[in-house]
């Protein structure tokens, strides 16, 4: 009987979302580098996709996993830009997940901050950067890196795909919404 192979969590799950988060890169992306009206929508959705996922994260990660609040960057964002808070976006988390999977999504997605506070910078674009700019989500992601870099079969990834899975869908969910997810409570 020959053994599956073990790659890292941090593998599986960029192979097994890769989909999922190149809908996400490419529905949210041009949001944060057009205007401000275009740019606040990307907030609006960012700031009600988090407060779920943070909502969740108090509830069910651990100390050593807990996510660094992006919600009163957010809420700064939005007041510079004139617009009032959305809605909390709707969760849904599948059991019997790894948490680990929310970590690297939303850890992960400090990378694509600073490549989208850089193009917004040469843009000209200095408003409303805090949620963008914000230190805490970077350290974050390193601090769990060594947790996703951990050998694992496709198998023992599986919970954590699950989950990764159901935070970029609560995102494209978001986005696709438009409007009716957006508007304040």
């Amino acid at each position: 009987m020959t053994q599956a192979r073990a790659e890292t969590l941090r593998h599986h799950l960029k192979l097994h979302t890769r989909d999922l988060h190149d809908r996400l890169d490419r529905s949210l992306a041009p949001l944060a580098l057009g205007d401000d009206a275009e740019y606040a929508d990307f907030l609006k959705i960012q700031f009600s996709v988090r407060c779920a996922i943070e909502d969740w994260a108090a509830g069910n990660l651990s100390d050593g996993l807990q996510i660094p609040s992006a919600l009163a960057n957010l809420s700064s964002d939005l007041a510079d830009l004139g617009v009032p808070l959305p809605a909390c976006a709707n969760l849904l988390m599948p059991e019997r997940i790894d948490p680990l999977g929310v970590a690297w999504a939303i850890g992960g997605s400090s990378l694509g901050n600073r490549t989208m506070v850089t193009r917004r910078r040469r843009a000209g674009l200095m408003k409303a950067n805090r949620f963008l700019t914000d230190p805490a989500q970077a350290e974050y992601f390193s601090r769990v890196i060594p947790s996703l870099n951990r050998e694992v079969t496709a198998a023992e990834a599986r919970p954590a795909i699950k989950a990764a899975k159901a935070v970029f869908n609560c995102y494209l969910t978001a986005f696709t919404d438009g409007p009716l997810l957006l508007e304040a409570a």
